[in-house]
């Protein structure tokens, strides 16, 4: 039987979008894989931070799977 590793706890998380948050400069796009490669996280783990971020408003999917910080497209129109 494989084993699902666990989600990190809140404190983790916090920790790890602090992280991102602190590396987020006005011109960086992202991708799952390239915050997977920063972070040194599962793939999955890094989806699950990315969508929380969107849905928090910091970052914005530009297109599927590239997200940008929202800042950096506060003055264009949502598509």
């Amino acid at each position: 039987m494989s084993r699902v590793p666990e989600r990190r706890n809140s404190t983790q998380r916090q920790r790890i979008s602090a992280q991102i948050r602190a590396a987020l400069t006005p011109s960086i796009l992202l991708t799952v894989e390239e915050t997977q490669r920063l972070l040194q996280l599962h793939k999955e783990a890094c989806q699950r931070i990315l969508r929380r971020l969107v849905e928090s408003g910091v970052l914005r999917e530009i297109q599927r799977g590239v997200y940008t910080p929202t800042a950096l497209l506060s003055g264009l129109p949502t598509p």
